[in-house]
């Protein structure tokens, strides 16, 4: 499938690792905050609980309301900015470690990942991804209204590898986000569906192939 193309470009979050491993263990670095503000315990391991029922975009106003904390807008900024500014404790999957190292020194490789871009840094540098490649788009970086699934992420990635938009291919996650813009560029992509994933469930895209993991490649 990687055959036909000069360069990669890869997502980040459930493409390249599991991206419920960082919500863990962003809730988890909370509790200390809460228990040294509060005296509370266990904030973290109720948050992932309901993330764990599904729940999402309100995690934060939920738990605080069961524990009968005025979920006011600076605590939840400050949650919010703990969050996205730790350390996560996350790691590569073994079949993103394999493809990764398959082709450094055969092909170029990118990263091209969306979200808030101080949270997607941190994740970069757990994930040890500069070892792989300079070419690194952050494509929050630039205020929301550029982010994922605008088209200037791509532009930026595709200038900075000094190759055109035909001789790359994208993998992403997202039938949302990650696939119709750069397809509409004259990229090639491939949809990760792995299971676990944030997105798993959303149908499939016409025309995108799909992988389950890196080692159907």
């Amino acid at each position: 499938m990687l055959d036909n193309y000069e360069g990669i470009v890869f997502d980040v979050d459930d493409t390249l690792y599991l991206e419920q491993d960082y919500v863990r263990s962003g809730f988890g670095y909370l509790d200390k905050f809460v228990f040294e503000k509060y005296g509370i315990e266990w904030f973290g391991r109720s948050c992932w609980l309901k993330f764990e029922e599904g729940r999402r975009g309100n995690i934060f106003d939920g738990v605080l309301q069961d524990f009968e904390i005025d979920s006011t807008p600076q605590l939840l900024q400050d949650l919010v900015s703990l969050y996205r500014s730790h350390s996560p404790s996350i790691s590569l999957l073994p079949d993103s470690i394999a493809l990764l190292e398959s082709l450094r020194g055969q092909k170029p490789i990118g990263f091209l990942t969306g979200g808030p871009a101080q949270g997607q840094l941190k994740k970069i540098e757990a994930l040890g991804l500069a070892k792989y490649s300079d070419f690194i788009v952050l494509s929050g970086d630039r205020g929301i209204e550029f982010d994922k699934p605008h088209p200037q992420s791509w532009n930026r990635i595709s200038e900075l590898m000094g190759m055109t938009p035909a001789s790359l291919v994208y993998l992403g996650d997202n039938p949302d986000k990650d696939f119709r813009t750069p397809v509409g560029m004259g990229w090639g992509a491939i949809r990760v569906r792995r299971t676990g994933g944030e997105h798993e469930s959303k149908v499939a895209i016409e025309g995108i192939a799909e992988v389950r993991n890196f080692d159907d490649l």
